[in-house]
Formats: C-alpha cells, sequence, structure tokens
C-alpha cells in the first residue's frame, strides 16, 4: 500500500471516530429529547417549594373535652381515628375554629351531629369574643342540634368576669360549653388563643379527656400521656430538623405521584425491551424531579433476589425507577414477586461509633471511592456491628480499607397501597 494511501486512511479515521462520538452524543440527546427525559431543577426533597402550585389550607381542628367517669386521672391521650374521635358520651368542652369557611362548616356540622346522637344536651353555652362570628354559630347549632338559643359567654384576654357562668355549667349534666377560637397555634405560644388557653384551663381542673376530631394539614405531634399544653403545642416548620422536613416533602410527593411511579416502574418490569416513559406534561411533570432512590426485589418466598440504589443527585426520580426496573427484567431468572421502593432524602455524615444511635426511620449507607451499599430503615439491625458487616459485604468494600465514610438519611416507601 502506497504512503500516501495509509496517511489518508489514518487521516479518515481519525476524523471519523471523533465525529462517530459526537455523532452518537448528539442521537442520544435527540432521543432524550424526543422523550424530554431531563430531570428538572426541582429535587423531590423539597416538593412543594418550587413550582408547585399549592392551595393555602387553613388547618381545621376540633378538639373534644369529655369526661370519662371510669377513670380519674390528670392526663390525656390523643386518638387519630377519625370515626371513633366523636363517639363519646359525656362530652363536655368543644373548641371549634370561630371562623367558619366551606371546609370548616362541613367539619363542624359533622361533628355537633355526632355529639348529638352520643349525648343528651339540655343546654349549650357559646364563649365566644368579638372576632367570631357568633349568629352563624347560632344558626349552625340550632339546625343540628335541635336545641334552644344557646347561651352568649363573652369574654376578652382582659375581661374573665364570665368565668364563673362556665364553671357552673361544667358541674352540671347535660350541659355542653363550646369555645369559638383558632386552635392554629396551639397553647403556651406567643401568638395562641386565649380563648383555647381557657378551654384548657377548665379541661385540667375537671380532669377531662381529650380528643381531636378533626385535622387538615396540620403537624400535631401524637403524643400520649402528656398535658394538654404540650398537645396543643404545633410544631412550627422552623423547629423541624432539614432531615425530617425533606422525609415530610418527601411523603406529600409519593401521596401526590406514587401511584404514577409505580405505574411505570411495573410496566417497565414486565419486559426489558425498550423504556416505556410518560410524555412530560404538566401532569407528569414532577414525575422527573431529582431524587436518590432505593429498590429491593423479593421472589415468592419473600427472599430478596436483587437491590439496587441510585444515589446521583442529578438523576430523575423516574429515570432511576424506569431503569432499575429494565435491569431488574434482565437480570433475574426467578419470578417477581414484590418489591420495596424507597425515595431517600439527603444524606448526612455520620461516625462509624453513631451507627448504633441512628433513630428508628433512619436508614444507612457506606460510601468508598465508587462501591456504596444501602441499608433502608426497615433492613438496619439491632447490632450495629452486623450493619456494618452487611454493608461493607454488599459494597465489596474491605475492612483494611481507610477511605470509608458513613451516612444516615430517611426514607419514605412507595408500595402499592398509596
Amino acid at each position: 500500500m502506497l504512503r500516501r494511501t495509509k496517511l489518508k486512511i489514518v487521516k479518515w479515521v481519525k476524523f471519523l471516530i471523533p465525529s462517530g462520538i459526537l455523532a452518537l452524543i448528539v442521537w442520544a440527546n435527540i432521543e432524550r429529547l424526543n422523550n424530554n427525559l431531563y430531570p428538572n431543577y426541582e429535587k423531590a426533597v423539597d416538593y412543594g417549594r418550587v413550582r408547585e402550585i399549592k392551595t393555602e389550607v387553613s388547618p381545621i381542628i376540633a378538639a373534644i373535652f369529655y369526661a370519662d367517669k371510669n377513670i380519674e386521672k390528670k392526663n390525656i391521650s390523643t386518638y387519630f381515628d377519625h370515626s371513633e374521635n366523636y363517639r363519646k358520651q359525656n362530652v363536655k368542652i368543644v373548641v371549634v375554629p370561630r371562623n367558619l369557611t366551606a371546609d370548616s362548616l362541613a367539619v363542624v356540622e359533622k361533628l355537633y351531629a355526632e355529639i348529638g346522637k352520643y349525648n343528651k344536651l339540655e343546654k349549650i353555652a357559646i364563649v365566644y369574643d368579638d372576632n367570631a362570628d357568633i349568629k352563624k354559630h347560632q344558626k349552625i347549632l340550632q339546625k343540628v342540634l335541635k336545641i334552644g338559643k344557646a347561651k352568649k359567654i363573652k369574654i376578652s384576654e382582659t375581661n374573665f368576669s364570665e368565668e364563673d357562668k362556665i364553671d357552673d355549667l361544667l358541674q352540671k349534666n347535660n350541659r355542653l360549653v363550646i369555645f369559638l377560637a383558632d386552635l392554629v397555634n396551639g397553647v403556651n405560644n406567643q401568638n395562641s388563643d386565649y380563648l383555647v388557653e381557657e378551654a384548657v384551663y377548665f379541661a385540667q381542673k375537671y380532669s377531662y379527656n381529650m380528643r381531636v376530631f378533626d385535622i387538615i394539614d396540620t403537624q400535631i405531634a401524637q403524643a400520649v400521656e402528656k398535658d394538654y399544653a404540650s398537645l396543643f403545642k404545633l410544631t412550627t416548620d422552623s423547629e423541624i430538623p432539614l432531615m425530617l422536613k425533606q422525609k415530610n416533602n418527601l411523603e406529600a410527593y409519593v401521596t401526590r405521584y406514587g401511584d404514577e411511579l409505580l405505574r411505570y416502574f411495573k410496566m417497565n418490569l414486565l419486559q426489558a425491551d425498550k423504556p416505556v416513559w410518560p410524555q412530560k406534561n404538566q401532569q407528569t411533570y414532577r414525575l422527573f424531579d431529582r431524587g436518590m432512590v432505593y429498590v429491593r426485589i423479593f421472589d415468592e418466598k419473600n427472599n430478596e433476589i436483587f437491590s439496587r440504589a441510585n444515589i446521583r443527585e442529578n438523576q430523575s426520580v423516574l429515570v432511576s425507577l424506569v431503569n432499575i426496573a429494565i435491569k431488574t427484567a434482565k437480570k433475574t431468572t426467578v419470578p417477581v414477586k414484590s418489591w420495596k421502593i424507597y425515595l431517600l432524602t439527603d444524606f448526612a455524615e455520620i461516625d462509624e461509633n453513631q451507627i448504633g444511635f441512628i433513630e428508628k426511620d433512619e436508614g444507612i449507607c457506606v460510601w468508598s471511592n465508587k462501591n456504596y451499599a444501602l441499608l433502608a430503615p426497615d433492613e438496619v439491625a439491632d447490632n450495629p456491628q452486623k450493619n456494618i458487616a452487611i454493608l461493607r459485604n454488599k459494597a465489596n468494600i474491605g475492612y483494611n480499607l481507610a477511605d470509608v465514610k458513613f451516612f444516615k438519611f430517611k426514607s419514605v416507601e412507595i408500595n402499592d397501597g398509596n
């Protein structure tokens, strides 16, 4: 072969190889662009803060205080099972929202109707201040409970001279005292409603038990056997640790998009060919939020046969799930019976000695160079050394490696019930 011909071939090879690579990159990006698979700027752990149209929902809380003649104690329990919250005889005090919107009106009407079923009431008193629409409340009471006009007791922050009337009513049978108050800010807060504090004062005085009738968009801590003030004190967003905030955001994200994410995971799990993607639009846009994903696959005997995590922060939740589903379909040789899908919060680095002190809803990750492995919260054992051994084995990280880091995280599971 002539030298000139050889030079031409070398020249063309040098030209074609980079051109081919460039063409491949362009083609891959065109494919992604056609499917619009690029991850959003938003992160799933920040759900509700960016680009999300949120309607402000005013918390609707109605608290019931009742006398339990069989229990003599000055502590209480709260219950969040709405089906039983109001089915109590001997209801003595009710705290309802002072301002009646369309939503709160429905809650209050239902509450009064249920109280009427289980309590024989002869007289009702309404405790209120200048901010309450007393006429509207009276009209609802007459409509639902069909009792004569409620007695009005007006008090203010500077005038509690009417307390004796409240006291007198609570000492008699078949009497109900209704406080029109704002429960949003709880008790012992600089913005708390003094009428709420007044209701709590009387409830503590007579050792009443309390139940919450209805809760919408609130963050009441599920406390048991604590004093009234602690139960009413709501946790403000600024007081919540970052990892818990992210978990709360992920729970809201899964509630809204969990079904769709699970649907595309299932579709791609059933075949290992070309991925099935949704068209990115207003309804599916948030499926492409960036997020870390961990998936465990089980066989018919509930043995784990495959697990994979994608903890690249720039990968979207949907793309991670679809890719994991396709890899699972290609790798597994036994029928898949079930799976567990976890969305993860950001990681927080911890010392190896801290692994034994993580919270029950926290998982662990080990990382060395490019190798890593995870244990979801429900995989973490009580023995810290056992957890470390499992993680190192899963990640193929020996004990002689010095560059090993441990992290903790919280997670939210997507299951068929979402």
